[in-house]
Parts: structure tokens; sequence; C-alpha cells
């Protein structure tokens, strides 16, 4: 039966009807619940605490810690499957998976010694097994395998178990769309029996998101802009009287910014950028707007040389530290002292390069792309900066970074996207492109490694090497760039504000997405068969023992 057929026939299906049952492996029997947002499957680590991950027990290790995605797609009306780059490969009905895998009940999902059922709910208390599943193709010649126990369960009645209960402070409701959001005003009340809910709640409870920016950089720093308008127009503020009025104004000191610059465009819940002007740039993260950009939480706006504006969802903590009613993580801190962090930094001087590997297919093809004038750590940032940081800040991380580090030369691991954010805010610089950071590790020769084009597991800390753990970032003097820039290659992952996307880039530009771009591989990874291009999506929340970061600073 083929995808478009069995979406038709399963066009009242809910996200929230499916979970997979592990079949084979050391938790046979337990059932996961999947629902519309993307999901990643993953071996769980020792005191794992990642959010959005579907985390299986495998002693065995034949599963990575994030082997693949699922998400719900609306035009198929069913789950999708998005395998991961990892060493194990992973299979739907004893087939390799290269792309992605539209899941019907009865497939199998096989990663390493695990084995999955994605199924509907409500089939029973006893999960199918190896034995129970028919093999081979289907009668229609389908690759679907079912398990002959009854799939109609639209009879049967919703408990308990299908809902994420509130906890004291919080209560929970899912809009039409099947995203999770938070609310106040809807109860939860016992119908037919004590297992079975329902929900009860008022229909005008969506709210869209409201967003504002705030100026971190500029002569009118701090100041804040609420964005409550479908358009919104930027610009330099005319001397005199003028019938031009933009609705963000700033003052005629700074003559790189122009009259008509740019201009926000809301479309739903999103924020859109568009530069405007001639002669001026915009830069969206370091990147260049050249066309309608879409905006996400904690994107950096530089508008002219001076001005730097963040875009942020309301409610979060503002860089004067000053906390709003609602308690949520901020993006960045700034500090009102003198933040800069005075380390080693490489110049990377400006031009065009080779960018990527016909060889790897996640990395292809090789193109050229042009960067400007930079600065780029020459060490990643270590435990001790780190440290200052967050004492001098007192900020809260995301990942499970804590004080109670072992060897402050050594580079900090367990952050998030967001705590290498909030570190390169303060110390005054930023996280590098990915276009940037390749550039640092092979040079203009486009060489493999940042050495040269021979392996050589000296001059590097990655599995080959046997070190099981990571090392201090000076440690590997002999394996420094064509820029004399170290640990470009192993020892820890390195953050990027790239988004995750195909290539080839133009001139910087790339399409937005939620996962971020992370290179050189670390310490738990077998890098003789990879290079200065390698490169792996990690979501923001994400966080690890080898993933870290450097900062660059523009000229």
């Amino acid at each position: 039966m083929k995808a478009k057929e069995k979406a038709k026939e399963n066009k009242d299906s809910n996200p929230r009807d499916y979970e997979l049952i592990v079949i084979k492996g050391e938790e046979v029997g337990v059932k996961y619940p999947l629902s519309g947002k993307k999901l990643t499957i993953g071996r769980r680590r020792s005191g794992d605490t990642r959010q959005n991950y579907i985390l299986i027990e495998d002693k065995t290790s034949t599963m990575s810690s994030s082997q693949t995605d699922i998400q719900w797609d609306n035009n198929l009306n069913t789950h999708v499957l998005y395998p991961r780059k990892t060493t194990n490969p992973t299979k739907v009905n004893n087939k390799e998976v290269y792309n992605f895998s539209p899941l019907y009940p009865g497939n199998k999902i096989e990663m390493g010694k695990v084995i999955l059922q994605y199924e509907k709910t409500h089939y029973g208390d006893e999960p199918p097994t190896l034995d129970s599943m028919i093999s081979g193709d289907g009668a229609d010649g389908s690759e679907d395998i079912f398990t002959g126990v009854n799939k109609d369960s639209s009879s049967m009645s919703k408990t308990s178990e299908d809902y994420i209960l509130p906890d004291e402070s919080h209560k929970y409701l899912f809009d039409d769309d099947e995203e999770l959001k938070i609310h106040d005003d809807f109860t939860l009340s016992p119908e037919n029996d004590k297992t079975d809910i329902k929900i009860d709640f008022k229909e005008d409870l969506k709210t869209e998101k409201e967003y504002e920016l705030e100026m971190v950089e500029g002569d009118e720093k701090g100041k804040i802009f609420s964005l409550n308008k479908e358009e919104i127009s930027i610009g330099r503020k005319s001397k005199g009287k003028s019938s031009l009025h933009r609705d963000i104004e700033f003052f005629p000191s700074d003559r790189t910014i122009s009259r008509n610059h740019a201009k926000l465009i809301r479309e739903g819940e999103d924020f859109y950028l568009i530069n405007e002007s001639k002669k001026s740039i915009t830069l969206i993260n370091g990147l260049q707007v050249l066309e309608k950009t879409i905006l996400r939480h904690g994107d950096y706006i530089k508008i002219g040389e001076n001005t730097l504006l963040l875009f942020r969802e309301k409610g979060y903590l503002s860089s004067n530290g000053n906390e709003s009613e609602s308690t949520i993580i901020p993006a960045i801190i700034t500090s009102e002292e003198e933040t800069e962090c005075q380390r080693p930094m490489a110049f990377v001087e400006k031009g065009p390069f080779f960018m990527g590997c016909n060889e790897d297919p996640y990395a292809s093809p090789l193109h050229e792309v042009y960067i400007k004038d930079i600065y780029i750590d020459m060490f990643p940032v270590t435990n001790s900066e780190y440290k200052n940081f967050v004492d001098a800040t007192g900020y809260k991380c995301e990942g499970s970074w804590n004080s109670d580090f072992t060897g402050e030369n050594y580079p900090v691991v367990n952050i998030t996207y967001n705590d290498a954010l909030a570190y390169s805010c303060w110390a005054k610089k930023r996280l590098p492109t990915e276009a940037e950071w390749e550039k640092a590790a092979r040079g203009k020769d486009s060489r493999q490694y940042p050495w040269g084009s021979m392996w050589d597991e000296r001059k590097l800390n990655s599995k080959e090497s046997n070190i099981g753990g990571p090392k201090a970032v000076d440690n590997f003097p002999d394996g420094v760039s064509p820029y004399s820039v170290s640990n470009m290659m192993g020892n820890t992952w390195e953050w990027t504000c790239s988004s995750y996307s195909p290539y080839p880039y133009r001139d910087g530009i790339e399409v937005r997405d939620s996962g971020k771009v992370i290179r050189g591989g670390s310490w738990l990874n077998n890098l003789k068969n990879e290079g200065c291009f390698t490169r792996f999506e990690a979501f923001t929340f994400e966080f690890g023992p080898d993933i870290g970061f450097r900062c660059v600073k523009d000229l």
C-alpha cells in the first residue's frame, strides 16, 4: 500500500494515539507514548536528564545516545522516522533507512540490539512479541508487519494514562496543532469511572507568543522595543522635522544606520526580518541578511556598526538582571562591568575558501564560501573561564555543568547552546558560524585535517587515541590549524551559531532550523575517516560530556 493511500486510510488519526513498544532488548514490554512534537530516540546515559528524548536502556551500547528522530507528519497522518548520522544504522522492517521512513502500525524499528514496534495504543496489556509477528510482505505488497491484534481501538475510551497530568503549579492544554501550551484556567474532572477523565476549558485560552527587542549595544543600551504591529519599520531618526516616521528609531549619532534600514513582518506567531537599505548591511548572528529571514528567540540583530539588538520572547530576564514575572531561564546575560576575556585569539583573514567535501553526503558539495575578517579563540573555552562567567553573573546553566569540575584548563562541557551563547555575550564576543569555524580549521587549501592530509592520532584526542576522556586544551601543540588554532578536531564537539541545513550556502546565508551545527568531533568519536568538514546536528537543549565551544570576535 502506498504512503498516500495509507494516509487517507488513517485520516482521523491523532499523534497521541500511537506508541513505541520495546519488543527486544533490556526493556521488553516498556511502552513509550508519542506526540506531535519532534522526539529523539537514544540510549540512556548515567544521570541522563535530556528533554524531548525517548531514552532507552542499552547496556551493550549498540544504540547511539542520539540515534534517530521521530515526528508526526500532518500530510501523511503518521509518524516519520528521520535517522541521524551514527555508527549503527537504523532499520525499519529489516531495511536500513537513509533519509526518512513513514511508520505504520506493526512496523519494527531496529537500532543495534534494540527493537521497537510502532503501534496504536489500547491494544491490551500484553505487548507484541517477535513470535507473534508475521514477517515478510503483506498481502497488498506492502512492507508492513502486523501482530494480529485488534487494531480497531476507536470504541475504547481513553484513560488517565493517555494524558500528561499537571503538577501543582501548571496545567497543560494541547492545542489543535499538537503543541504543548501552559495554561492555568481549565480543570480535569472524573467521568464515568475513576480512570476516565475529560478536559474542560475555555475556547479563548489560545494566546499568541509576544516578542520584543532589547538594545544590548548602542546609544540607548538597555532600551526595550515592543513588537505589537504586523509590520515594524527600523531606521535612523531624521534631524529636525520630517514626515518620515519609523516604528523603531535610533539617534543620528550612528551614521551607518540608514533612514530606511530594515523592517520586521509578523506572519502568525513568526517574525521575519528584511533588510531594506542599499548601502548598509543587517546581520543575524553574524550572517548577512540578503532575503526575508525568520527570527528565533535569542537571535542577535546587528544594525549598522554599533547597534546590536536581541530578539526574544517576553518574560525572559533582561540584560540588567531584573527578573520579570515569569521565571524562565534567560537566553543571555550581560554584565555592567568590563567583561571581555583576555585570552589568546587568532586572526583569520577575509576572503573565499572551499567548504565541504564531495565524499561526505552530509557535507557535500564542495563549494566556495566567503567570510569576513575575524578573530577566533585559539583554544576552546575552559572550565576556569566558564566559572568566572558564572561567578560574575549568577547565571543558571540549562545543562549539567557545575563548579565542581575537574581540570581548570580542560574544555567546558555539559552545556547547552544557550549556555554557550550566554558566555559569548558576556565576553563581548559571539559564537562562530560553521563557515568561519571550518576556515579557521582547514585554512584556504581545503586540507582534511588541521595539520595536513595525513592522519596522525598523536595530534588530537579521539577514540583512536585511547585517552578515554577530555584533556587539557593545550595538550596537542602539533595538531594546530594553519592559523595556529588548537583542538579543532577531537577533544570536544563545538557549538556554532549556524542552523543545520543542506549545502550549498549562498554567500553565508542559511535556511534556519531548530537544530544547530556542531563541529570538530570529540574524544568519543572515531575521526580517522572524518575531517575539518565533518558536521553534525544538535538541538539547542542538548548537552553532554563531549560538547563545548569557542568564540569569535569581529574586527
